[in-house]
Parts: structure tokens; sequence; C-alpha cells
């Protein structure tokens, strides 16, 4: 009995067996009884079933061998389920066997538990009779490193790792507005930046009266009343982790967006940032400003827009 997520997925691997059958050679070849779609049968009495994911469909039925195939992407909320429903048609059967197979698709999920029952891929011991099997892309004839770094050029890091390296990455990598594919290109670009030297900019400050301190900031181009400017800006804690940010750009043209000015630091508070922001903001005769509003965010807005009236 093969489960896939989609009955159409299910029905090309039971495809695939078809055509295996056929090219057995003929002493090896149970009559076949029954060709259809959705099953084989054969002379010997054995049978093959394919479904999909869904326990209602798969109820009642009985096997001695179970395939459930790309495990980790059916619905949660069917998940369960679905292992209570069929687990039971192969587990009164002494040679019983349920195989799974799945690409990973993060840690919150059964087949990311029952991957963490078998054990080490190494180990020959296994957990509730489980045991691990894994399919790295280097095992597959043609796939080199040219086919690597063309697939991520393709598809990203992030997609490379859980797809092709069989990582079981965190929500958080997965779900990321800018991915690590995206962030690295632009690390590299400011390497660059740096290496050629390129308007290294002019590193000016602000001075606060109330706490005495002296914020340093850079300044790569100076203000032009004839361009439109757009300032963003992210708010940290200011105890020395990540840092708070403003950014200053130049946007007239948004097929060449150009940074003008950045303050970084990340021992600055948020009352002190919103006195920072708004006098680095003047230079540029207070554009728009884009900042997330949850959050330490919010007392960074409050303090601009109530105090300074930004």
């Amino acid at each position: 009995m093969m489960l896939a997520q989609k009955e159409s997925t299910a029905l090309e691997l039971l495809d695939r067996i078809r055509i295996g059958y056929e090219y057995l050679p003929t002493w090896l070849k149970p009559g076949a009884r029954e060709m259809n779609k959705s099953s084989m049968k054969f002379s010997n009495g054995s049978t093959i079933m394919g479904f999909s994911s869904s326990a209602q469909g798969v109820r009642g039925q009985s096997c001695n061998c179970l395939i459930l195939d790309e495990f980790a992407f059916v619905n949660p909320s069917v998940c369960s389920q679905l292992f209570e429903s069929v687990y039971p048609t192969v587990s009164s059967s002494k040679n019983g066997k349920v195989i799974i197979v799945s690409t990973p698709n993060g840690k919150h999920n059964l087949y990311y538990d029952l991957w963490q029952k078998a054990g080490d891929v190494n180990n020959p011991e296994n957990v509730d009779g489980w045991r691990r099997f894994m399919m790295h892309w280097s095992q597959v004839p043609g796939r080199d490193e040219k086919w690597k770094q063309a697939t991520i050029a393709a598809i990203g890091k992030v997609r490379f790792a859980q797809e092709f390296d069989n990582q079981f990455l965190d929500d958080a990598t997965t779900t990321r507005l800018i991915t690590d594919d995206v962030t690295d290109k632009f690390r590299q670009q400011i390497n660059e930046f740096k290496v050629r030297k390129i308007n290294q900019g002019k590193n000016l400050f602000v001075k606060s009266t109330d706490s005495q301190k002296t914020f340093i900031f850079t300044m790569y181009h100076d203000f032009d009343p004839t361009r439109t400017y757009l300032a963003t800006a992210d708010v940290a804690e200011g105890v020395g982790k990540d840092s708070s940010v403003l950014y200053i750009w130049d946007v007239t043209d948004t097929s060449n967006i150009t940074m003008c000015l950045k303050f970084s630091d990340n021992r600055t508070s948020v009352l002190d940032f919103a006195f920072v922001a708004n006098e680095i903001l003047k230079l540029y005769a207070n554009p728009f400003l884009a900042c997330e509003s949850n959050g330490i965010s919010l007392g960074f807005i409050d303090q601009l827009s109530q105090t300074y009236e930004y």
C-alpha cells in the first residue's frame, strides 16, 4: 500500500512499479490478474495499491508493507489521524514494514519526530523499530559541484539545504522575508565596496544635550532638494547585542536606489535612538520613515511622533 501527499503522486509511483514489472524477465514475473490506475493484482495473491494521504481512504484496509511518500508535507491536521489509521494495518503482521520517504520540512511535524526516534544514520541500533536511511544529492549520478552551484543560483541556499542536503531547518530559517542567499549577496557587495574604496563617505556626529553623548553617523551623499528620499530604521535594545540602525536612501530612480546615510550603534538606547533619528532626518528634509511597529520599536515610534512630532 502506497500513500502520497496527492493521489496523482501515488499513481505516478504505481506507474513506475508497473514499468518495472514489465521489464522483469518472464521467469520472475507473476501473472497479472488486474492492472488499472490505482491498483495491481497478481496471480500469487499479492496486490499493490496507491492512495492519497487521507485517513478515511485507507481505513479498514490491510497490508504487510506500507509506503508513505513525502510524509513531512502531509497537512498537519490530518497527519496524526492518517498515521493512527494506517499503522495498525501492518502492526499485526510479524513481517510488516512501514517505509516513510520524505524531503525534510522543518522540525514541527510527525516525520521529524519519527526521524529523531530512529537515532543516528550510521548507528545500526534503532528505536521503536525505526531505522534511518539517507540519500544525499552527491550520490546521484551526474550531480557534481557545478550542478550544485547552478541549482543554488536557481533556488537559493535555504531551499537547496532542505531539498538536497537533507537539513531540517527551523521555521525561522525557512519563513524569513529575506533569505540567506539574498543576505550573502549583499554582504559580498559590501565587501567589494570596501575593497574598491568607492565613496567611503564622511563621518559626522550629533550631540545630545540631555545625555551628553555623541553619536557618529556616515554620510555618503549630501542632501539634494531635487531628489526623493526614504528612511528605514531597525530598533535594538542598546545593550551591546544587535545594533539600532538608520538608513537614508535616494529613491528618485527606483531601479537605481542609492544609500545616502547610515547610522549603526549597539549601545544606543531607544530614547537616544529617537533623538538621533530626528536630528539626522532633518538633514534630508524629514523623509518618510519605514520601521516595524512591534515590541521595542513601538517606544521608538511613540517617542518620534509624540516628543518630536515626526
